[in-house]
């Protein structure tokens, strides 16, 4: 897998981006809907859930698709919740 030009770690691969981005979408997921900001939390679980699929495709080692694996499935609790608490705007 090609790297991608970083300053702080020149050997990180696509797969491992693609990892970091499902969990901190993830988090901020979770802080959306601890926040009561449900509609927001809607929008970014749904963009961990396709992150965490594509991440799945990509990755090379197990280690990243349990990691990736364990942050779609927090991306996917919290967005449930959103769902559910949530205003009516995109339901």
């Amino acid at each position: 897998m090609p790297t991608v030009a970083s300053h702080h770690n020149p050997s990180l691969t696509r797969d491992q981006l693609w990892m970091i981005a499902t969990a901190s979408l993830a988090l901020l997921t979770v802080v959306l809907a601890l926040l009561d900001l449900n509609d927001a939390g809607m929008v970014t679980g749904v963009l961990c859930v396709i992150a965490g699929g594509w991440s799945q495709m990509v990755s090379e080692t197990t280690a990243e698709r349990f990691e990736t694996v364990t942050a779609t499935l927090v991306g996917a609790v919290a967005l449930a919740y959103c769902a559910a608490n949530s205003s009516g705007v995109f339901t």
